[in-house]
This record gives C-alpha cells, sequence and structure tokens, in this order.
C-alpha cells in the first residue's frame, strides 16, 4: 500500500513539473519568440548558415536511430513537442492542418517523453499525419542552449542548416483559422526566402 501511495506522489510530482514547465512557457512565448528571431535575424549570412543541427530521433515502433535522413526536402519544419503541453497541441494541430498543402516541405515531430506509448496516444489523439520520432536525449543535451522549453520549432534545409529563425514557444492565437492562415503566410515566405 505504501509503495503504491509513493509511486502515486512521484507520478504527481513529476506531472507538476513538466505541467509547470510548458505553462511558464506559454506565458512567456511571444517574448521567447520575438527574442530567438530578434537574435537569429541579427545575424550575418555567415552565421546562419553556422547554425547546423545534427537531427536525429528514434522511431516510435523499433526504437531505430535515425538521423540526418530525416531531413528528406529542402525544407524540413521540425517541432520539438510534449504530450503533456497544451501549446505543443496547438502547434501540432496547426501543422496537421497545412502540411498536405505544402508537398514541398517535410514536417517533423520530435517528441520528449519518457516512453513511446505517451507520445503514440498524442499522435492518435490529434490525428496526426506527418512523421513523429521520439526525440533523443543525446540529441537534446547538445542543444541544449536552443531548445530550452517546448514547442520549439527548427526550419532547417537538407543538411540540417537553420534556414529560418529558432521559434521557441508558440503564439496563441484565439481563432484556430486565423492561426492557420498565418502559418501559411509564414510557409510561402519560407518558400520564397529559399527560391
Amino acid at each position: 500500500m505504501g509503495n503504491k501511495i509513493t509511486t502515486t506522489v512521484l507520478l504527481l510530482i513529476a506531472t507538476s513539473i513538466v505541467l509547470i514547465g510548458c505553462t511558464k512557457n506559454e506565458n512567456q512565448t511571444s517574448e521567447k519568440v520575438t527574442e530567438e528571431t530578434t537574435k537569429t535575424e541579427s545575424m550575418s549570412s555567415e552565421e546562419k548558415n553556422s547554425q547546423k543541427y545534427e537531427i536525429e530521433g528514434q522511431d516510435l515502433e523499433t526504437d531505430k536511430l535515425l538521423g540526418p535522413d530525416l531531413l528528406t526536402k529542402d525544407i524540413n519544419i521540425v517541432s520539438i513537442w510534449q504530450p503533456s503541453c497544451p501549446p505543443c497541441e496547438e502547434e501540432l494541430k496547426i501543422m496537421e492542418a497545412v502540411h498536405k498543402e505544402f508537398q514541398d516541405i517535410n514536417f517533423i515531430g520530435l517528441a520528449y517523453a519518457e516512453d513511446n506509448n505517451s507520445i503514440l496516444g498524442k499522435i492518435q489523439d490529434l490525428n496526426l499525419t506527418f512523421n513523429n520520432y521520439k526525440l533523443t536525449i543525446d540529441f537534446l543535451e547538445k542543444y541544449s542552449d536552443k531548445i530550452s522549453s517546448t514547442p520549439t520549432t527548427l526550419y532547417l534545409d537538407k543538411e540540417g542548416y537553420e534556414i529560418h529563425p529558432i521559434e521557441v514557444g508558440s503564439t496563441p492565437e484565439s481563432d484556430f483559422e486565423k492561426a492557420v492562415e498565418a502559418y501559411k503566410e509564414k510557409l510561402e515566405g519560407i518558400i520564397n526566402e529559399q527560391k
């Protein structure tokens, strides 16, 4: 009986930590997105091109480690998310709403969770059809200076170089349709920048 109570308390504490972190990020998102975007925009083209990410994720069915071959197109959008993060859900729903219209863009989700089942459950709940993988601890540690909260979105070319400023957090939009339209406009801008 004591072990069940201890386990339950520990699970509640762990869940609270994750939720508090995500909630904190939700309140600070616009500020963080602006700060990160300003930092990246002020870089020279040479500095921007030096921002390379060595993407890796684990297949959710086989646990096989996958690397740079995840970046299959000239434009790759990588969303780093957690199953227990409401702003992450918002971003994933928007990505799902637009990804079929943008065949020239590869949409990828890298989820941070202890077990694959919570990730697979969230993918199923949100009816996500773009590829999602489990975020590796190595990747998270390697880029901890860039990936400080969820959601974080990376815009990368085939080699893993940043082609658009990183976005940390999400920009809350009360109207889903407006959020989708704003995201489409952003994607059109990124496509035009790459031409």
